[in-house]
């Protein structure tokens, strides 16, 4: 679960926090996370990936009052479930 949390709400945390120094010496920007609809109808056995998503958007959600004041916009975007022919790595 570590992992998951690793990838999906600290790795795009640390992204913003090396922007946001630019972004707001520029006057402006947008911030878009990806989500999931996870967050809101989480399924079963998708409990952490559910619980990373959740935390993502809970993030954004604080992110986009505290950047506001800058011209910055933060939004998470929340895709459903969809069949692709992506695999995972081995």
């Amino acid at each position: 679960m570590e992992g998951l949390f690793a990838v999906n709400v600290f790795g795009p945390v640390r992204l913003v926090r090396g922007y946001l120094p630019g972004m707001r010496s520029a006057g402006g920007g947008s911030i878009v996370m990806v989500g999931s609809l996870m967050a809101e109808f989480p399924l079963p056995y998708q409990s952490a990936y559910a619980a990373t998503k959740a935390a993502l958007r809970a993030v954004t959600q604080s992110l986009r009052l505290e950047v506001a004041p800058f011209g910055i916009r933060a939004v998470v975007v929340q895709p459903g479930y969809y069949r692709s022919d992506i695999k995972p790595a081995p």
